[in-house]
């Protein structure tokens, strides 16, 4: 990929043996701080969140029962120094910028249940770039041979079907997709 090409997020962690190509799903500054973006890319789902100022994407199908993460509550989780996506079907909670599982940790200590407190558990959705540039907002698809939970439900149109769909105009560095657009505050 050409310097001209995209992008320009040094911060933003690169895999490796990942192809980059980008795919453009939204104009820039469409997705407004606190609202989020559901669209097809390559034929997986995912979300756009713009919180705190930053883009983060996720698969947005839940991997625990394919759940629409698109539609979820944000919740930040001081104590972990990170934001999660509560799935509105069962309140699973994942980071919404690396995919990790966030839960409170319980044992049980003389028959009772004792608070553990915040724990991260492992990748279960899988995080995805997003970058943002004057000619719209791109999105990298990072699939790689290590599997992910998010991976079986990601192209399933059958859990994605109640969004509703609108048409993103694409420009040659992407793909034709569908972008169903959820706005949250």
């Amino acid at each position: 990929m050409s310097e001209d090409q995209l992008p320009n997020a040094a911060e933003e962690p690169i895999h490796q043996n990942v192809q980059q190509l980008w795919s453009r799903v939204a104009s820039s500054g469409e997705i407004n701080e606190g609202s989020r973006l559901h669209a097809k890319v390559d034929g997986r789902f995912v979300t756009v969140f713009r919180h705190k100022g930053k883009l983060s994407c996720i698969d947005s199908i839940c991997h625990h029962a394919g759940g629409p993460l698109t539609l979820g509550r944000l919740q930040d989780i001081e104590d972990l120094g990170v934001t999660v996506v509560l799935c509105p079907w069962h309140a699973f909670m994942v980071t919404i910028d690396t995919g990790l599982k966030a839960y409170k940790g319980v044992s049980f200590r003389n028959g009772k249940a004792v608070d553990e407190g915040w724990k991260m558990g492992k990748v279960v959705q899988r995080p995805h770039l997003v970058v943002e540039k004057d000619d719209g907002i791109f999105v990298s698809l990072q699939i790689n041979e290590e599997k992910c939970s998010s991976d079986n439900d990601a192209y399933s149109a059958l859990c994605a079907q109640d969004y509703p769909i609108s048409a993103e105009t694409t420009s040659s560095l992407c793909f034709n997709q569908e972008t169903p657009k959820c706005s949250l505050a």
